[in-house]
């Protein structure tokens, strides 16, 4: 064949006996834009030349391109520094505006499947014009749901000049390249499938704070959180994330209505109180179908890090037996293991529970100051140097960070982590975050699995996963199965919600994808990151 390999159609590739029409150009234009987008060609040149033909044939042939936004994601510093500086956007923001419509035009122009390409240039150039303007792009269905999606973005305001005139000029250089002349020639099961993990539902709500001092709020919310942790890790259970159980702290609901809404059996109630040098934990398992209780006590003991996990380990035993769960030899020491001796640490990492849940840049740098407080105070506190590596990371979203900085940070946190607690979920899914980051999506997915393994109920786990089947890997069914168990448990969280909604769409389920979005927009009328995160 004529022309230059990496911007040739497959049919031009293939040689004779392969019809060749102007959806051979649009081939050749998506992979410009392409390399415009991300600064790197859709194939990997290294060592192309000296390839024989029909290794390059085969290549182009059979390998699917990794989405731009991918792509860009796995340059080196350097280079997505000059990137995004000639956009005159952050490393995140240039993520995130590639990420989601663009994403879609760009592999639309680069099916194999040439019937699958856009028809015309005007056809491209069209739905390169909808998505400055923030309409629904023809890459995918104009189904409701999406359109909704649109809408929302519409009212937002405006996006600064400069960005709409970068990405304009991006257009602009596609369409010369076109009009330059070109040669011719794993599923999960979900809650649903068995009876058993449905009795064997719970929601840890809120314990109250019954300290007199009301700044000692947080360590209550700590206490929630470490039995919803240890109870997380057993396999027979179904426990529902504290992300959802938030809104429960100060409720008039009857228990069965809570129980309906978080789709569990049975519910976690409790207080706690801190006087002095003592600790004193109430806690009770009742059934939210008859509001019966079905165990219950108190404990009371000196004020110590490890007389605060030792009350967890027999609530979560007391739940655990109640319930009639065997645990293996592994969950039973998971559940006896005290993550810190140093109470000081304790509280900083509960501090850092409390900052997290603000879902925002500042919140996450609060969390980070407080979890380095607490590395410092215990060099071998495994949990808070996951769940840094994990804060470092998404501030890559919500910060506007640099990808690689951010990394260099999280990748010895991570290392120490699993040194120090190899079986620690949340390690091994910042892990998988990290791998992800810089483009080693094999190594991402085995480190999800693991952390999902370690950890069968930690939904961000799912939600982590679920985005590298959907955005990197595009295997779209698994992706919304993985989805579905992240709703699942995390019921009431609007982001994950709206990445399910993403993913139906993305296997023309508009349907019920549109229902899901209707009802979010609903429950959560102010919610406009999310949509501007998927496009």
């Amino acid at each position: 064949f004529m022309g230059t390999p990496v911007y040739s159609s497959p049919e031009q590739v293939a040689g004779a006996g392969r019809e060749v029409d102007h959806r051979s150009d649009i081939y050749s234009l998506g992979a410009v834009l392409y390399e415009l987008l991300c600064g790197q060609t859709i194939i990997d040149v290294s060592g192309f030349l000296d390839l024989p033909m029909e290794a390059v044939r085969k290549r182009i042939l059979e390998k699917e391109p990794v989405r731009a936004s991918s792509r860009f994601v796995s340059l080196p510093d350097a280079a997505k520094a000059e990137v995004s500086g000639q956009r005159g956007m952050t490393e995140a923001r240039l993520i995130a505006q590639i990420r989601g419509d663009l994403d879609l035009i760009v592999a639309k122009c680069l099916e194999k499947d040439r019937t699958r390409r856009y028809e015309s240039a005007s056809a491209l150039i069209q739905d390169l014009r909808n998505f400055l303007e923030s309409k629904p792009v023809a890459a995918m269905a104009p189904s409701p749901v999406y359109r909704i999606r649109k809408f929302i973005t519409r009212k937002r305001p405006a996006y600064a000049v400069w960005l709409e005139v970068s990405l304009a000029v991006v257009v602009l250089l596609a369409i010369f390249a076109f009009l330059r002349p070109r040669s011719s020639s794993s599923s999960f099961k979900n809650r649903s499938a068995t009876s058993e993990i449905i009795d064997r539902s719970v929601a840890v709500l809120p314990l109250a704070n019954m300290s007199s001092e009301p700044e000692n709020g947080f360590f209550a919310a700590g206490v929630s959180e470490d039995i919803l942790t240890s109870l997380s890790r057993i396999k027979q259970l179904f426990v529902i994330s504290r992300t959802s159980t938030l809104d429960y702290a100060d409720t008039n609901k009857s228990l069965a209505q809570i129980g309906a809404e978080l789709g569990v059996r049975y519910l976690v109630q409790g207080s706690v109180q801190r006087s002095g040098g003592q600790v004193r934990i109430r806690a009770q398992l009742v059934d939210a179908q008859t509001s019966s209780p079905l165990w219950a006590d108190t404990f009371t003991r000196a004020l110590t890090a490890e007389n605060v996990f030792a009350i967890q380990s027999e609530i979560a035993e007391a739940i655990v037996g109640a319930l009639q769960v065997v645990l293996t030899p592994n969950e039973h020491d998971q559940l006896n293991k005290f993550p810190t001796e140093n109470l000081q640490a304790l509280e900083a990492f509960f501090k850092a529970n409390i900052a997290w849940e603000k879902a925002s840049g500042v919140g996450f740098e609060e969390a980070i100051t407080h979890l380095e407080e607490a590395i410092a105070l215990d060099p071998d506190f495994a949990r808070a140097y996951a769940f840094l590596a994990n804060a470092h990371l998404v501030q890559i979203y919500y910060s506007g960070l640099s990808v690689q900085e951010q990394s260099n940070k999280a990748e010895p946190l991570i290392e120490k982590a699993i040194q120090l607690d190899d079986r620690n979920g949340e390690a091994y899914v910042a892990l998988g975050a990290l791998k992800e980051y810089q483009g080693k999506f094999d190594e991402a997915e085995k480190a999800f699995l693991k952390g999902i393994d370690l950890s069968p109920n930690y939904a961000r786990a799912y939600s982590a996963y679920g985005h590298l089947l959907h955005w990197n890997l595009s295997r779209m069914e698994e992706a919304v199965s993985v989805f579905r168990k992240a709703v699942e448990l995390d019921p009431n969280n609007a982001g994950i919600e709206s990445e399910l909604a993403e993913a139906l769409t993305a296997v023309y389920a508009f349907e019920e994808a549109q229902a899901i979005l209707e009802k979010l927009v609903e429950k959560h009328p102010d919610f406009a990151s999310g949509y501007h995160k998927l496009g």
